[in-house]
Order: structure tokens, then C-alpha cells, then sequence
């Protein structure tokens, strides 16, 4: 791509997050979003279409960011429960960014978003599982997408817990629920397909149903 499309689409994305943060979504016009980018209308219209799909690839860009941040995970990495480095970089993310992701999360095309994050999280522990020759046989498409619910139902949990008292230290911090979380999608996962021998359990850690 262009270097100065490149800028372009970055100074628009970052625009529109930018005002998300300030406003309601739905109130958000295109001149607010090219006076806070500098640039003018018949740039905008050049680039997107509507503040829809300005909006999508604003998370698409966020995506690619957080992917490449994590392109050197190993299939051992990511089944390793005591190392939740791929769910580490999103928590953090979040607990950094808590009023933008509870604003699109939960704004009026949370639905099309949250959708498109479970999509993401799919897409990249597929990315992963697939290089694992222990993967084979395995219904890799559900692995992936139950991982998927439980990361972004914790995610969503988690949002709505700190809004609910925005002054107040969370009740789990982003490395605590990055921990569970992991736990809980991996143990969940490969319990359900018995395959827990897929995981490196640490010795004196017993895994079972609680009474």
C-alpha cells in the first residue's frame, strides 16, 4: 500500500476511536471525523464508504497489530496453561483501552462487533492448533470456537464489571484474567474432546470436576 494512503486511513481510523471515546457513536458525523483527522470530505469518501466500514477496518487494523504481536506462537505456547501470552496481550489491551472496547463492545453495532472479534480469536487459534501434528482428527473448528466464547464472555463480563464502578480498582486485574481465562478455554476444550494429555500440566495439579 501507498505510504500516504497508508497515513490516511491510519489518521481517519484513529479519528474515529479517537471520538468514540468523547461521544456517542450514533451522534458521530462524517465532518466530525475529518476535522479531527485534518483532512477533508472527498478524502474520506475516497478511502470508505460509510463510518460503518471506516469502523471495521479501524478493528481490522487493531487486529493485524495484535497478530503480529503474536506471529511467533507456537502450538506448545499456546496449549501451555501456565503461559497466557496470547490472552495476556488482548486483556491488556483492554484493561488499557477499557472505555473504547466497552463503547464498541456494547454500542449500537456490538452485535456485528462481537462477531467479528470472535472471528479474530477463531481465525488465529486455528492459525495455531494447525501446526500441532497432535492436532490431527481433531474437531479443530469446535476447539477453536469454544475457546472463542469463553474469551469473549469473560471479555464482556470483565467490561461490564469495571463500568459498574469506573473509580474502583477491577476485581481481576488483565494478567489474573488472562490466567483464568486460558485455563478455562483450554481445560474446557480438551476435556470435552478427551484429550487433556494434550496439555503440559504441571505436577501436583489435578485436573477434574469440582464437587
Amino acid at each position: 500500500m501507498d505510504r500516504r494512503i497508508q497515513r490516511t486511513q491510519e489518521a481517519l481510523q484513529t479519528a474515529l476511536l479517537d471520538l468514540i471515546q468523547q461521544m456517542p457513536y450514533e451522534q458521530i458525523q462524517i465532518q466530525h471525523i475529518t476535522d479531527h483527522a485534518q483532512t477533508a470530505r472527498v478524502t474520506f469518501y475516497r478511502h470508505y464508504s460509510t463510518k460503518d466500514e471506516l469502523l471495521l477496518a479501524s478493528l481490522d487494523s487493531i487486529y493485524a497489530q495484535m497478530k503480529a504481536a503474536l506471529a511467533g506462537m507456537t502450538a506448545l505456547q499456546v496449549l501451555n496453561i501456565q503461559e497466557p501470552s496470547g490472552d495476556f496481550l488482548l486483556f491488556s489491551f483492554v484493561e488499557r483501552e477499557r472505555r473504547l472496547v466497552y463503547r464498541l463492545m456494547m454500542g449500537p453495532l456490538s452485535g456485528q462487533i462481537q462477531l467479528r472479534v470472535r472471528h479474530y480469536i477463531v481465525e488465529q487459534v486455528l492459525h495455531v492448533l494447525h501446526k500441532h501434528p497432535k492436532m490431527v482428527g481433531l474437531p479443530l473448528d469446535l476447539i477453536a470456537n469454544h475457546v472463542a466464547t469463553v474469551i469473549l464472555g469473560n471479555m464482556l463480563w470483565w467490561l461490564a464489571d469495571m463500568e459498574a464502578a469506573p473509580n474502583s480498582p477491577p476485581t481481576y486485574n488483565a494478567a489474573q484474567m488472562a490466567a483464568l481465562t486460558h485455563k478455562m478455554a483450554l481445560y474446557g476444550a480438551f476435556a470435552y474432546v478427551g484429550r487433556l494429555d494434550l496439555l503440559p500440566i504441571p505436577d501436583g495439579v489435578t485436573v477434574g470436576i469440582a464437587p
